[in-house]
């Protein structure tokens, strides 16, 4: 890791950027325009005064360019740091999928004593997210998929009799995603149901 100097300004306690200088105290060049204090971008203004923006230079994206000459779409951003994670880095380097790690809560009913060891994995938030759309579903239809959330949101779990087919592990994480949805929609009262 680089240890940079202090400004050599007097009272300035900025890193310098260059000429032992911070960006405030000289290191970048002003503006050209009468009066403005803000660094310059291209051809000598600041982006107030007229410094264009840079495009993507793929054929027919019009989009700001970031790194590369590129937008985020066509590779001008980071990618994430998992391994052959293709995603775009959001926060701390990693894609939203793999910011934070996370252990589900699971409802003691819900897990047999042979079944409880993967409740201990650790998930990834999205990982089987509801909400995602690049997550591949684990039900073969959007109608066994809603059988299984009307099972949970029955109320009488101890009652119901689960199908044949029936998956402990995915019906854990399915009650968690719906309970998160239910948090995170207060016009909707998850008491009631449960």
């Amino acid at each position: 890791m680089r240890v940079r100097s202090l400004c050599i300004a007097e009272h300035c306690t900025n890193k310098a950027y260059s000429r032992q200088l911070c960006c405030r105290h000289g290191a970048k060049k002003q503006c050209s325009a009468a009066g403005c204090t803000l660094r310059a971008r291209r051809n000598d203004v600041c982006y107030h005064h007229g410094a264009p923006k840079m495009m993507c230079i793929e054929a027919g994206c019009n989009q700001y360019a970031q790194a590369r000459q590129r937008c985020v779409r066509h590779g001008g951003g980071r990618l994430c740091k998992a391994h052959n994670c293709t995603s775009h880095a959001r926060l701390g380097g990693w894609c939203q999928r793999h910011q934070t790690p996370t252990t589900l809560p699971v409802s003691p009913q819900l897990v047999t004593a042979d079944e409880s060891s993967w409740c201990k994995q650790e998930l990834h938030i999205r990982s089987y997210s509801m909400d995602s759309t690049d997550d591949v579903s684990v039900f073969e239809s959007s109608t066994e998929f809603a059988s299984a959330v009307m099972y949970f949101l029955s109320g009488d779990d101890d009652t119901v009799e689960p199908t044949a087919d029936h998956d402990a592990q995915f019906d854990a994480m399915v009650m968690q995603d719906v309970l998160d949805i239910l948090v995170r929609t207060p016009e909707i009262s998850y008491h009631e149901w449960f």
